[in-house]
């Protein structure tokens, strides 16, 4: 299994320039959205990994559930297939 890091493929000047509008800051929700958007099949994860990638973008702190809750949100909003595979270690695979 290897872990891909969360933030590797996305940065804070590409969410701040693609994504806020008027100069307002983004929400952590929508910075877990386009964090799960940018990740590509076959990239693992953990939710403690996620977590503090959100974290480190906002500078907010955020319990891992409203994080995993924001996920599940993602998950049924956009279609795309992210599945638990490590119940345990909160380890999470894309699918597509």
């Amino acid at each position: 299994m290897r872990l891909s890091p969360i933030t590797s493929s996305i940065s804070l000047q590409k969410l701040n320039r693609d994504n806020c509008s008027k100069g307002e800051p983004m929400t952590a929700r929508q910075i877990t959205f386009d964090l799960l958007s940018n990740t590509r099949p076959g990239d693992i994860f953990t939710g403690h990994e996620l977590r503090n990638a959100v974290f480190s973008l906002t500078g907010k702190f955020l319990y891992y559930a409203t994080v995993l809750r924001y996920m599940r949100i993602y998950r049924r909003e956009s279609g795309r297939k992210i599945v638990n595979i490590d119940k345990m270690k909160s380890v999470y695979e894309v699918i597509n």
